[in-house]
C-alpha cells in the first residue's frame, strides 16, 4: 500500500513501481506535460489505453482540487477566520491551484490509470 502510493505521487509504473511513466519528469516542463510512454521503460507493462481513456481523470482532478480547497479553506479559516477575508481566501487559493496545476494533471492520470488497468502480481 505504501509503496503504491509512493509510486502514484513519484508517477512511477502500476506494475513494477520503477519506471517513469512520463517521458519528461519535471511537470513545469509544459510542452512535456503530457507526453506518457506507451511501454514502461523498465518492465515493458503496456501503458497504452484506448482513445478516450483519460476522461475519467477529468474527475479525479476536480476531486482533487476540491479536496485541496477544502483543506486550504480549513487552514485558511484557522489562520484568519473563515469569512473575514474570503475575497484574500479566493485568490491565494486560485494562485495554490495554478502552482499545483501540473502535478493535478500527472496524478489524475495516473490515479486513472492505477485504478483502472489490470497489473498481473508477478
Amino acid at each position: 500500500m505504501f509503496k503504491s502510493l509512493k509510486a502514484i505521487v513519484a508517477c512511477k509504473c502500476p506494475k513494477c513501481k520503477e519506471g517513469n511513466l512520463f517521458v519528461n519528469p519535471n511537470p513545469y516542463v509544459f510542452k512535456d506535460l503530457d507526453k506518457m510512454y506507451d511501454n514502461c521503460p523498465k518492465c515493458n507493462f503496456d501503458l497504452r489505453n484506448e482513445t478516450g481513456f483519460y476522461w475519467f481523470s477529468m474527475y479525479i482532478s476536480y476531486i482533487l482540487s476540491t479536496a485541496i480547497t477544502i483543506a486550504n479553506f480549513v487552514v485558511f479559516g484557522l489562520l484568519f477566520g473563515f469569512l473575514e477575508h474570503i475575497v484574500t481566501f479566493i485568490i491565494i487559493n486560485a494562485i495554490i491551484l495554478i502552482i499545483l496545476l501540473p502535478f493535478i494533471f500527472r496524478w489524475s492520470r495516473i490515479l486513472s490509470i492505477y485504478l483502472t488497468l489490470k497489473v498481473d502480481k508477478n
